[in-house]
């Protein structure tokens, strides 16, 4: 009997930790979700695609400026799910972002179901979880609070690779289908991203002498066959309706970014090796050191292998790609985190390991919930939001007026987002212009200093408000230099 109520100590004692943490993660994940604005770049481009789209309809192609959208040529399932958000909750940040929440919950009944169809314990989930969420980049810009492509297509490439290694194990076709359909939605979310766990699928398959198994499944054929010709239809179609969108999709996710440094980021070749050991995992990074270690003792684990394969393959071809950005490695974290702790619930089966264990996770989360409490992984050049705050604290104001110029000096989707928002509802009030082309009685709104500096050597002007270094002005005439 005390047997027996010491282990139901233990079981339930196992589910508060798991509960603890979920509750926390939501908070982490939710904390802060709209106050900082759409961000610059990746986000807002995806934002103003999704805003365009619930604009004009439902369509299979992505827009920006209302044109076909050649810059971001992904597949259009992160912008569908945007576009449905702002149908159910409006146009805000939140419905930009909570694809990537979501994407991040749905990790957690991911790894339970991975628990319980490998007999793994409660304590390996649990442990992996808490790693999960209290790795930095995880929570940064391009991971689970900003409304990018990567948190989504993180999900799905961690379903596909489980569901894959579930179907070898169990030769059960409702494993291979479920790998189909998260392969086919990652390649939707992402285009030839999504493909880049498969040579670590085929190396394992190879490895372990399961190919035969594979080539011989009618049903895995038949599944790759329609996968195939679904993507391949997908492009097809898509190419007719907008004429170069196939070439400008090699242009920008092949020979753009693999073959050359796309937008100058251009990083050494041990980049993300150098990230697995850097502040972006924070302590973990010791744990990275002691995978090698693990391999070698422990050379029958099945499951540990295969998530070495997976991960090692994937960080040697982002390697290859002659354009490195840190939220790439992105989608090997939670198969990482599995890893981890697998290391770790073999150092915790005694209860004072295992207590150990969980005190030195402590530190990580209370530092992640200090970086995400301050808002801290979102810190950006304020310069880049004036335009935006500007707009939305003087928006009463503002749709008063005809017609208002906003002033960018470069990127504007950011900033579109919020004013295309406005025009959706009112008049078009907004619209955008370079400074130099500003004519007598126009008004704007810029907020960069050295436009401001520029604005007073062209042109003579009169100060409607002005606030945090963004300015609303009347254009009253050309400068003597300028008459000249």
């Amino acid at each position: 009997m005390q047997a027996f109520i010491k282990s139901f100590n233990k079981v339930q004692a196992d589910k508060i930790y798991f509960f603890l943490l979920l509750a926390l993660f939501a908070g982490l994940l939710l904390f802060h979700i709209e106050s900082y604005p759409v961000r610059k770049f990746d986000e807002a481009r995806n934002a103003v695609n999704a805003l365009e789209m619930y604009n004009t309809g439902f369509s299979f192609i992505t827009t920006c400026h209302y044109s076909p959208d050649h810059w971001n040529t992904k597949p259009p399932l992160l912008i569908w799910f945007q576009y449905l958000f702002f149908q159910l909750f409006g146009i805000r940040e939140l419905s930009v972002r909570i694809i990537s929440v979501l994407s991040g919950f749905a990790l957690i009944p991911l790894l339970i179901f991975t628990r319980k169809k490998l007999n793994t314990s409660l304590n390996l989930v649990t442990v992996a979880l808490a790693i999960f969420i209290s790795i930095p980049m995880v929570l940064k810009s391009h991971g689970f609070k900003t409304g990018d492509y990567d948190a989504l297509l993180t999900l799905l490439m961690a379903g596909y690779s489980i569901f894959y290694y579930l179907f070898l194990k169990t030769k059960s076709h409702k494993y291979s289908f479920l790998f189909f359909i998260s392969l086919f939605l990652a390649i939707m979310t992402k285009g030839i991203a999504a493909l880049l766990f498969l040579p670590g699928l085929f190396i394992y398959t190879l490895i372990y002498k399961k190919i035969g198994q594979v080539l011989k499944d009618k049903k895995i054929i038949i599944g790759s066959l329609i996968i195939l010709c679904l993507t391949i239809a997908y492009y097809y179609i898509r190419n007719i309706y907008d004429d170069g969108y196939i070439n400008m999709v090699f242009q920008n996710e092949l020979g753009g970014r693999f073959l050359e440094v796309n937008e100058n980021h251009s990083k050494k070749w041990h980049y993300y090796l150098w990230i697995l050991i850097s502040e972006n995992f924070g302590l973990y990074k010791i744990l990275i050191q002691l995978i090698p270690f693990y391999l070698f003792k422990n050379r029958n684990n099945k499951l540990f292998n295969f998530l070495f394969i997976i991960v090692a393959s994937h960080i040697f071809i982002l390697s290859l790609s002659q354009t490195k950005l840190y939220w790439y490695i992105l989608p090997s974290i939670p198969l990482l985190t599995l890893m981890f702790g697998i290391i770790l619930e073999e150092m915790s089966i005694k209860p004072f390991s295992k207590s150990l264990v969980f005190i030195l996770l402590i530190i990580p989360i209370y530092s992640q919930i200090q970086r995400v409490a301050n808002n801290y992984n979102f810190q950006d050049n304020p310069q880049h939001y004036y335009n935006i705050n500007f707009i939305n604290e003087n928006t009463d104001e503002l749709i008063k007026y005809n017609r208002i110029f906003i002033i960018e000096p470069d990127y504007i989707e950011h900033t579109r987002f919020y004013s295309e928002k406005i025009n959706i509802k009112n008049k078009k009030i907004f619209r955008y212009k370079k400074l130099e082309h500003l004519e007598v009685n126009q008004l704007a709104i810029m907020s960069e200093i050295n436009i401001k500096n520029e604005l007073e050597n062209a042109f003579e002007y009169e100060i409607i408000k002005a606030k945090d270094h963004t300015f609303f002005v009347r254009i009253i005439s050309e400068t003597k230099d300028e008459k000249e």
